[in-house]
């Protein structure tokens, strides 16, 4: 919300939810992995600076995530030269 007021963004908050009325979000830290790896590998071609901006962060979930250990979602294409596989 204070990024919007900063923005001078003019919308009705009382239809925005808080974030303790829902539930957390299950996901696994192999999954978060595979996302910072895929978001790293866009960035090098499409925003170099923000690259190598970004490669020396470590990813962190937003707090609706309830992060758990574990692999990469099942859903995944992942390529035989993908070195998640």
């Amino acid at each position: 919300m204070e990024e919007s007021k900063t923005r001078e963004y003019k919308f009705d908050v009382s239809k925005i939810p808080s974030t303790h009325d829902v539930d957390l979000i299950e996901e696994s830290n192999g999954q978060l992995a595979y996302e910072w790896q895929h978001l790293l590998k866009k960035l090098e071609v499409r925003d170099r600076e923000r690259h190598n901006e970004s490669i020396k962060a470590s990813p962190l979930p937003h707090p609706l995530f309830n992060m758990t250990p574990g692999v990469i979602r099942e859903w995944e294409k992942l390529l035989k030269f993908d070195p998640f596989m």
